[in-house]
């Protein structure tokens, strides 16, 4: 399976605004973007996405401002 790992940071963000980014990419019961798009959270500050829904994520950490990385690896599984 190919993914995209993407580790992120909030430095720039006000409180309240981390506060709305969480919420944007996590949800408040685990109904954010990410796991619409079927993605895992693997700690603070990044998760593993399929590599087909890339750009959606790029778009919303650039929407944001943030700084990020992505990586794309292959996982047996």
């Amino acid at each position: 399976e190919s993914l995209s790992i993407f580790s992120y940071g909030l430095e720039n963000l006000s409180k309240i605004d981390k506060v709305r980014f969480a919420q944007t990419l996590y949800g408040r019961k685990k109904d954010g973007l990410l796991y619409q798009e079927s993605g895992v959270s693997l700690g603070q500050g990044s998760f593993m996405i399929p590599i087909e829904k890339e750009e959606i994520f790029k778009d919303l950490m650039r929407k944001w401002k943030l700084k990020y990385k992505s990586k794309r690896a292959f996982v047996n599984g």
